[in-house]
């Protein structure tokens, strides 16, 4: 395909070039490329994508054996081994042909790979800036590795709630033995002061490795938070 043209009730939309090639490395691997003016990507490796979502729940089972529990027979066990680099440029392709009210400043990209063999797994985006919709959002950060002892992942964003104020979101989560440690972050900019930070530790577990029946235990840790400009005390709870 070297170019898209895409007519809509109101308007047109070309694309000038929209380049997709799948071949094989002299290694043996599958190649997929991707060049176009809204998106760009490389994937290399040996996988299959109906079983993308099974490679993350296989590795996650490690840290989660009891949340994750027993996988079903009729899945497919994954075997991949690849890496991927993928970057969204701003562009028309998507209001006009999905539908989608987003603009993107600038390239947001996303990169990162997954090993089934070694259990590892490490996913980096980046989202410098973006709206949706009349919605603005800045500083978007996704993180997610693991090592044989634990994995952990972190999502951050700001979003702006008036000219010059912006609300910050962050959640930190890392897993091991079946304990899920998360943290909520947030806070403003604005004349009056709204934040926190939320922590909890989660515990699972079953009987028996087959037992449809998960037991969790959410444990609140202390902390305060900011409700305009009052600072409240959360105390040590638990929740079964």
């Amino acid at each position: 395909i070297d170019s898209l043209w895409a007519y809509l009730p109101r308007d047109t939309f070309f694309m000038p070039q929209l380049a997709i090639r799948a071949e094989t490395s002299e290694e043996g691997k599958r190649v997929t490329t991707v060049k176009s003016e809204a998106i760009e990507a490389h994937i290399e490796g040996e996988y299959t994508y109906e079983t993308l979502p099974t490679s993350f729940v296989q590795i996650l089972k490690r840290y989660l054996p009891s949340l994750v529990g027993t996988t079903p027979p009729h899945v497919r066990k994954a075997d991949n081994e690849f890496t991927f680099d993928l970057k969204l440029a701003d562009s028309k392709f998507y209001p006009y042909v999905l539908d989608i009210p987003l603009k993107i400043s600038p390239a947001a990209t996303l990169h990162g790979f997954i090993s089934n063999k070694q259990e590892r797994v490490e996913l980096v985006g980046d989202v410098p800036y973006l709206t949706y919709g009349e919605d603005e959002y800045e500083i978007g950060k996704i993180r997610c590795n693991n090592s044989p002892e634990r994995i952990a992942a972190t999502f951050s964003i700001a979003k702006h709630v008036g000219e010059d104020a912006r609300v910050s979101l962050m959640i930190d989560a890392q897993a091991k033995n079946d304990s899920l440690n998360t943290t909520l972050t947030w806070g403003n900019d604005s004349r009056i002061t709204y934040a926190g930070n939320i922590e909890t530790e989660t515990l699972f577990n079953k009987e028996t490795e087959n037992s449809p029946y998960l037991q969790a235990e959410v444990r609140i840790k202390p902390s305060e938070i900011i409700i305009n400009d009052t600072v409240w005390d959360v105390n040590t709870s638990i929740i079964r």
